[in-house]
């Protein structure tokens, strides 16, 4: 029969256990995951051959190369492709050997087709400090491709856009909401054409995350 003391250890172990648990979930949530941005993960099936060819991308063109693109990148596993020149979703049957997309999404991840993310030559430069409209193309030695994996908290390649320690986005480790930096991205694309843009928002209008919004234009190009 068990004593009234061994009941009192029993359930002070059990605290203990409690609170080492919820230390280290406290701990953890110093980064974004995949499903930790607010946002549920939706069902991870993969596309098939009856699904229409732009189903998670959408462009707004408003004349001269410039415009809107929405992207529905929800899902926690499949990557969505996306062709900077063609202003298209695309589909690549091995995308690390695909010259045609410019920028994949998953989730907050943004690929660029260069560098250990692909073969299509994509070089991306970041400008910080200047309105969107004001960003004109930078100097060339300011462009870099999507690199191995550095000294960060993930396992993921150094994604120029997302990756390593300065990702295009702010996150608040209580509310575990992502917001955009004001910064502008330009794009030397599979093309060799020069496109910036910026993300504008995350979220769609119900609040839903990994449906990034993104401003683009056109850079002219001497």
């Amino acid at each position: 029969m068990h004593s009234f003391r061994d009941f009192l250890e029993a359930s002070a172990s059990g605290a203990v256990f409690l609170v080492v648990l919820y230390g280290l979930g406290a701990c953890a949530d110093i980064a974004p995951h995949d499903n930790g941005d607010a946002g549920l993960v939706r069902d991870a099936a993969g596309a098939d051959a009856s699904e229409p060819a732009s189903r998670y991308v959408r462009f707004v063109d408003t004349g001269a190369g410039a415009g809107t693109l929405f992207v529905d990148a929800s899902d926690a596993e499949r990557w969505v492709y996306v062709d900077l020149d063609a202003q298209a979703e695309v589909q690549p049957a091995d995308p690390a050997d695909d010259t045609t997309w410019d920028l994949a999404f998953r989730r907050f991840h943004v690929a660029s087709n260069g560098g250990v993310s692909g073969a299509g030559g994509v070089s991306v430069a970041r400008v910080d400090g200047l309105p969107f409209v004001d960003v004109t193309l930078p100097s060339a030695a300011s462009f870099e491709t999507d690199r191995a994996d550095g000294e960060d908290d993930d396992a993921l390649p150094d994604y120029v856009f997302s990756g390593g320690l300065d990702p295009w986005y702010a996150y608040d480790v209580e509310t575990h909401v992502l917001t955009p930096k004001t910064r502008v991205f330009v794009l030397r694309t599979t093309a060799g054409a020069a496109v910036k843009v910026a993300v504008e928002r995350y979220y769609d209008d119900a609040g839903g995350s990994g449906h990034p919004t993104l401003r683009y234009a056109r850079v002219p190009t001497p």
